[in-house]
């Protein structure tokens, strides 16, 4: 959303060509510093307002693979491996992962924060398909154990903070 402020030396015709160009408020010179105030005021608490509702969470991505869009339910991914600009889809029913052209921040932005987890710079995994954790920081989960690198595990451990049970 982008506001302008249009100053106008006269209320004439300035003052109306102000809003054909969708002008939140307009200032007669000399301009009067509580003026300035006022209309900057107006316009943070308009760029303030929530804008449109936020879209529902998505149950399902549509991911290219081959020549082929496939309908992928988020709760069926295991995790994902990312080699360069392709990344690979392992998937609860499927025996060879889906493999597309993209990366790992476009993939990382589309899944939900609340049901995944970058672990590495190459995976992102599935937290509810977490089979163990082990005293090397080693995750297991489907047929893969992924070590976490020092820079994600501050992250991780929160994470498992906030999950774990143990006596204290």
């Amino acid at each position: 959303m982008q506001f302008e402020l249009f100053r106008a030396k006269a209320v004439s015709s300035e003052a109306f060509e102000s809003y054909e160009v969708n002008a939140l408020d307009f200032l007669l010179k000399p301009i009067r510093y509580n003026k300035f105030l006022a209309a900057v005021e107006k316009a943070r608490k308009l760029y303030q307002q929530p804008s449109a509702p936020q879209p529902q969470q998505l149950n399902t991505l549509f991911i290219r693979v081959d020549s082929e869009w496939r309908n992928v339910p988020i709760d069926q991914i295991t995790y994902v491996n990312g080699m360069k600009d392709y990344v690979m889809f392992y998937l609860d029913n499927e025996p060879k992962p889906l493999i597309t052209h993209l990366t790992m921040k476009a993939i990382e932005d589309m899944l939900p924060k609340n049901k995944f987890l970058r672990i590495h710079r190459s995976y992102i995994i599935a937290v509810d398909k977490i089979q163990k954790v082990d005293r090397n920081d080693c995750v297991y989960i489907g047929k893969e154990i992924i070590h976490i690198p020092d820079g994600y595990l501050q992250t991780f451990r929160q994470f498992l903070d906030t999950r774990a049970i143990e006596k204290r």
